[in-house]
């Protein structure tokens, strides 16, 4: 969530949001902090699982990773919606800040001016304003963590929040 701040004048943008060891246990054979390659004993940390970069020689631990919830905001939002409470939406946007220049220059995932990223503008915006995405509902362990890259610009106290609200039910 976004909230502006004083500031007329504030930008965020977010990009490539991954859950990781959101829905895996680790092997017998490594510790609770590590995965286990596939094809060798070699046990790596579980923060180098599902990162992009094969750590181990069969790849496996960039095999099967959970696409729930995990964004690059290339095609489309992914399942993450807008809250229906919002006083404005993030958009999609690829490239700086076409007006003012003072977005991010470029993409995260692509790492050029091509890629895109999701947007909040507070031009024009009432102080106290907000801006929430919401990710699809997933069910996790407590050894989750989200990753997200992100650019924030402001002359004044703006603010980005990562919320996790945990709903329980009778239903396992």
């Amino acid at each position: 969530k976004g909230t502006i701040g004083q500031s007329p004048n504030a930008r965020i943008a977010i990009d490539d949001v991954s859950m990781m060891h959101c829905h895996d246990s680790a092997p017998a054979a490594c510790t609770n902090k590590e995965f286990q390659c596939k094809s060798s004993t070699r046990c790596i940390p579980v923060a180098k699982q599902c990162n992009g970069i094969q750590d181990c020689s069969d790849g496996s631990d960039e095999q099967g990773c959970p696409s729930i919830g995990n964004c690059n905001f290339e095609k489309d939002m992914c399942g993450w919606k807008h809250s229906k409470s919002n006083d404005f939406n993030f958009v999609m946007q690829k490239g700086a800040d076409a007006i003012e220049n003072n977005g991010p220059l470029y993409d995260h995932t692509t790492e050029t001016n091509q890629g895109h990223y999701m947007y909040a503008e507070a031009d024009g915006k009432t102080p106290g304003a907000k801006a929430q995405l919401s990710s699809p509902w997933i069910r996790f362990n407590t050894d989750c963590t989200v990753r997200f890259a992100f650019y924030m610009y402001s002359n004044s106290k703006d603010s980005l929040w990562l919320n996790v609200t945990n709903y329980y039910s009778s239903n396992p």
